[in-house]
């Protein structure tokens, strides 16, 4: 089975406005659904930080997560259960979890993985750094699955199209715009994909 990174940073809060909330979402799922790429399971850093700060109870939250709840589902789920979520809480989370700094060993293996020189401005916030070594972790699952798929295309030459042209547009040719990434605006394509969501 192909297995995934969680799709969002730490840096995130969507979730409750709490740091790190979505990301723990993503990987219990990812774990549930047995899709979690390695190296990526619960550990002792941001993941139990946001437990503990959040007054999460962990043997109840991994009951519910074998229903494979939805995002909305979760964040219900994390109101009735949780005990810590007053502004106050999550503010003091968000401030641990942003301020928070690798060791240099781990910052210096980050950034070496991710082939940026070890310099005094380099980041060195760990959020950022997961964000770094995420990127470049899927950027090299991407090309290596390109290089492993990848199957010479053989090069027709052009045939000359004598056929009349209609002046009656195809289906075919999206009139409407749906499809039309290239005349789109990223403002088009927003609406597009909202209205494709609802």
């Amino acid at each position: 089975m192909k297995t995934f990174i969680p799709p969002v940073s730490s840096r995130n809060t969507s979730m409750l406005g709490a740091a790190h909330l979505a990301r723990l979402y993503w990987k219990l799922l990812f774990l549930v659904l047995g899709c979690l790429r390695d190296g990526y399971g619960l550990g002792a850093g941001f993941d139990a930080m946001t437990l503990k700060a959040l007054g999460i109870p962990l043997d109840a939250l991994n009951e519910f997560m074998k229903s494979r709840p939805s995002p909305a589902a979760f964040v219900e789920w994390i109101r009735g259960n949780a005990t810590n979520i007053s502004d106050e809480d999550i503010k003091a989370h968000n401030d641990a979890i942003l301020d928070y700094n690798h060791s240099v060993e781990d910052r210096a293996a980050i950034l070496k993985f991710c082939g940026i020189s070890d310099t005094p401005d380099a980041p060195w916030k760990a959020a950022l750094l997961n964000e770094l070594d995420d990127a470049h972790t899927t950027w090299l699952d991407l090309v290596a699955a390109n290089i492993e798929q990848a199957v010479p295309v053989p090069v027709e030459p052009p045939v000359e199209d004598t056929a009349p042209q209609s002046v009656i547009p195809h289906a075919s040719d999206h009139t409407d715009g749906a499809d039309d990434h290239d005349t789109q605006t990223p403002a088009d394509r927003t609406g597009t994909l909202q209205a494709a969501a609802a």
